[in-house]
């Protein structure tokens, strides 16, 4: 894996708290090892992406 690059996001006082909720829940389930923003986006980052992709695959199948 190559080294992380720091990336800048703006949010609102709400997104963050859905963020920070998000990182706290992330975290006692274990998916995270500690409650941290950027562990948070880094996680939605990867889902998005995921179903994204599933979501092409499968339009791509259906024809």
């Amino acid at each position: 894996m190559s080294q992380a690059q720091p990336v800048y996001v703006r949010l609102t006082p709400d997104e963050r708290e859905m963020l920070e909720k998000l990182a706290n829940y992330l975290h006692k389930l274990g998916k995270i090892e500690s409650p941290t923003l950027s562990d948070a986006l880094r996680v939605c980052l990867h889902f998005t992406v995921n179903e994204i992709l599933k979501a092409i695959e499968a339009e791509r199948y259906a024809k």
